[in-house]
């Protein structure tokens, strides 16, 4: 499920989950597990990325259908403590971004530190309340963060996918290159960030990131039994149903 390849002080972590990285409770625990050993490499940078086709298309709709509650609590559980954990990782994070990132494929490069995207036919953004679902707080406080407040309520309200150039306008994403360029220029970036003294880089990105944590905390106790509530309800498996019979 996730392909680990070590360039220099750079670790690649390429996704591979079928043809487009549909995000289920097992690669998102696969990848919350090669960060946690990571953690131990403080030396390292990490560039995370998907394949040609897509960095990924967002959560296995098909698998919530089948798995039903049960199956939902643990995803959304999986879902918000990777997240958390990526926000808090101490090294540098770069998302290497091909083709489609769609809903919690979006969410992923929202949580690293930079987000590079190949130019070409690829869509990023997220669709939750199209598909008739919540985002749970850890979800949509790295959206917040990133993204220019022209775009906010287009990209959550509205569900707009924008094309790389529009992406990078949002600041959704910081660089558009070239797709033969995409990953050379994420190494050389993992590789320039490697150089920063970890202590220094970890300090600093705690402060960067302090006012996103807090903001997730204080949201998971107002919200979180609410969006749980919304998720687990006949009328959001319903929802989901439809948007599976329409567009998949």
């Amino acid at each position: 499920m996730i392909n680990r390849e070590t360039a220099g002080n750079v670790e690649v972590l390429r996704l591979q989950h079928g043809k487009v990285n549909v995000l289920d409770t097992e690669l998102l625990q696969a990848l919350d597990e090669q960060l946690v050993s990571l953690e131990e490499e403080p030396w390292r940078s990490v560039v995370l990325t998907g394949n040609e086709r897509a960095f990924s298309a967002g959560l296995d709709l098909q698998r919530i259908l089948d798995g039903g509650a049960v199956y939902v609590v643990s995803l959304l559980e999986v879902l918000s403590r990777l997240l958390l954990r990526m926000i808090r990782f101490p090294r540098p994070m770069i998302a290497a971004i091909h083709g489609h990132a769609i809903a919690g494929g979006c969410l992923l490069p929202c949580a690293c530190d930079y987000r590079l995207m190949a130019s070409g036919g690829g869509r990023i953004g997220v669709t939750e309340l199209l598909v008739g679902v919540p985002f749970p707080a850890a979800a949509l406080e790295p959206v917040r963060h990133v993204v220019d407040r022209r775009y906010l309520r287009r990209l959550v309200y509205e569900s707009e996918l924008l094309s790389a150039e529009e992406a990078l306008d949002a600041s959704l994403v910081d660089e558009v290159l070239s797709p033969e360029g995409l990953l050379p220029r994420s190494l050389e970036l993992g590789e320039r960030l490697a150089r920063i003294r970890p202590a220094v880089f970890t300090m600093t990105k705690q402060q960067l990131t302090a006012p996103m944590l807090e903001r997730i905390e204080s949201l998971t106790a107002l919200c979180e039994p609410d969006a749980e509530e919304l998720w687990l309800g006949e009328e959001a498996l319903e929802a989901i149903r439809r948007f599976v019979e329409k567009n998949l």
